[in-house]
């Protein structure tokens, strides 16, 4: 090998490979990446943003499948890129698991009180025979007046009196409904005006120009103006705005002509109560209870829980009978939901995970069940 024989170089800044043309490139300081901490989460914590995700979806009645949503994933992991977002078969088994702990939970508080408890149903259901603690405690079951739920009644009476010797157990029809049936039934002696006015209110909200003009003319007459709207069979009380929109916006001599002939009664009526003499107490404390005078302001639950102490024996009877529900409208509102449940997005949920859905959305909105029970 030849050894370059090339002189020093004559200034202090040049070289022999500058001499030779050879150039070697610079090299480039190695790149530091700061990248953010991607731990996930560990089980404890996961466990509450769980829970929220899942409280979320239920009360939302989204879809299972959004927490596979690019953008949902996008949204998240800005908020929080540490959670690891679980996804739509995890969440169902998440949601049927948060029902489970909520109905545990209900149980475990039905359990504690000393009185009798009443239901209310929109569905055939053999939830409360499977439950023995809450078939011994059944006092009452209201339902509406489908025939299959007047059945469901009967057959719950006779398991509870054969199996639990239980004979206190009535079924009761809902009073919203019977009072719904005889509106109803009243309404057809003036069905043909009530067929004008709906004639009447379709026209009028399927005309853009006449919504126009009567907005206009609410604005001078200086009265407000309310979207015309039409009754729906199934819909309770809708008859009852309609006739009262159309009477806002004109003087309607027939709707007013039903109005005016129906008119609320008070039937007064009295009676004289003749007990036998008895040295028994009880008969004393229903005695006293009888002689004090009728406040119809009062709200009888506060009333009876505040002179429980002077009544004892019939406050224990008022809290098991007043519990009775009138109707069962709360249930079916609590269910009427489910169309909102069941879509074309989710059109898939087995009968058990759309109840697990339901049940846990009314008890989200009424904060029922969420208290962890103490084991």
């Amino acid at each position: 090998m030849e050894l370059c024989r090339l002189q020093k170089p004559s200034s202090p800044g040049s070289t022999c490979m500058q001499k030779h043309n050879i150039i070697i490139p610079k090299v480039r300081k190695q790149t530091i990446l700061n990248f953010k901490c991607t731990d996930h989460w560990p089980a404890k914590e996961k466990l509450v943003r769980d829970k929220a995700v899942v409280i979320w979806i239920v009360d939302n009645q989204q879809p299972f499948s959004v927490v596979e949503n690019e953008k949902f994933i996008e949204m998240m992991h800005i908020f929080d890129p540490r959670y690891k977002i679980p996804d739509r078969h995890q969440i169902k088994e998440m949601i049927i698991d948060e029902f489970n702990e909520r109905r545990s939970n209900i149980g475990y508080d039905l359990q504690k009180i000393s009185s009798k408890v009443s239901f209310t149903a929109d569905m055939w259901t053999s939830t409360i025979s499977s439950e023995a603690y809450l078939a011994g405690k059944a006092l009452a079951l209201t339902t509406d007046n489908e025939s299959a739920m007047l059945v469901c009644g009967q057959k719950l009476s006779e398991e509870f009196e054969k199996e639990l010797n239980n004979l206190t157990f009535s079924h009761y029809r809902c009073s919203a409904h019977i009072l719904n049936l005889a509106v109803k039934q009243g309404m057809e002696i003036v069905d043909q005006e009530i067929v004008e006015v709906r004639q009447l209110m379709s026209k009028i909200k399927n005309s853009v120009l006449l919504c126009d003009e009567l907005r206009e003319l609410c604005v001078i007459e200086k009265l407000e103006y309310l979207q015309p709207e039409i009754d729906i069979e199934t819909r309770w009380n809708s008859t009852y705005y309609m006739l009262s929109t159309i009477t806002s916006f004109f003087s309607f001599y027939i709707i007013k002509r039903i109005f005016s002939s129906t008119k609320k009664r008070h039937i007064g009526v009295t009676a004289e109560t003749t007990l036998l003499p008895s040295p028994s107490p009880d008969f004393a404390e229903i005695k006293r209870y009888l002689a004090l005078p009728c406040d119809e302001n009062v709200k009888a639950l506060l009333w009876w829980q505040t002179h429980s102490t002077e009544f004892p024996v019939l406050s224990l009877m008022a809290k098991d009978y007043l519990a009775i529900q009138s109707t069962s409208v709360a249930c079916e509102q609590a269910f009427s939901v489910a169309g909102n449940t069941i879509t074309k997005v989710q059109n898939r949920l087995c009968p058990e995970t759309a109840r697990a859905s339901l049940c846990t959305k009314s008890w989200i909105e009424n904060n029922i069940g969420e208290q962890i029970r103490l084991k």
